[in-house]
């Protein structure tokens, strides 16, 4: 029996930088590279980096994302959803009788109907269901999701290395992580994205060098002071 491995969890508490202006930055006594990485829904993550003149004005500036859309067709899920209207096809009519009763419902009578229209429907729910292909897609949409988020950080990190020339100067990559607060489940107009495993992965690729930082810095990260994130 195959057990799914439950994922490696982000420190309890990450270092988390304060919003005024002028704090001092958690990790500046690392001498590294810093990036900034501004979450989002529509834009699950923007990682960016400048290269400023010595006056500190931007001289560059570095930037990769990952856009919800593209998520959704590199793991799977859109191909997924797809195949997945053909196989429930055979099942379309128990569908629309249990999409005529709830359980949410104060009155005895409409439970009672919605209970017969289960039971009613379930044989056929259940040979459809059950059926392999099920769950053999529900493995590989599982592992899709984590191949993408994965494979987007280890990139960002390898670019950055380019970017920034870390092979010669030895210097480390820090990150500046948005301490966005925003629910990544799916609603009217936006789809869900998954906020956890994006910073799971982000301490993952840079141990020990996350730090949380109020959302209006995130668009700029400054690489040329070692204790201010701009």
């Amino acid at each position: 029996m195959f057990i799914r491995p439950k994922p490696a969890e982000p420190p309890d508490k990450l270092l988390c930088m304060g919003k005024q202006e002028g704090a001092v930055n958690p990790l500046a006594h690392l001498h590294a590279d810093r990036l900034g990485c501004d979450p989002g829904k529509t834009n699950m993550a923007t990682v960016a980096h400048e290269e400023r003149y010595p006056s500190g004005a931007v001289k560059s500036v570095w930037q990769r994302s990952l856009i919800a859309g593209h998520y959704y067709r590199q793991s799977g899920i859109t191909e997924h959803a797809k195949v997945s209207k053909v196989w429930m096809a055979g099942i379309r009519p128990q569908q629309n009788e249990l999409s005529q009763v709830t359980n949410y419902t104060a009155s005895l009578q409409r439970y009672q109907e919605y209970v017969a229209t289960t039971l009613a429907t379930w044989p056929a729910m259940w040979a459809e269901l059950s059926k392999r292909r099920w769950s053999n897609a529900r493995f590989q949409l599982y592992g899709g999701k984590q191949r993408t988020v994965a494979k987007f950080w280890a990139e960002t990190v390898k670019g950055a290395r380019v970017r920034c020339n870390s092979a010669a100067t030895g210097r480390a990559l820090a990150l500046a992580y948005g301490a966005a607060g925003f629910s990544g489940s799916g609603s009217i107009g936006s789809k869900g994205v998954p906020v956890k495993q994006m910073q799971r992965e982000a301490c993952k690729q840079f141990p020990g060098r996350v730090v949380l930082v109020h959302e209006f810095r995130t668009s700029r990260v400054s690489s040329a002071r070692t204790n201010v994130v701009a």
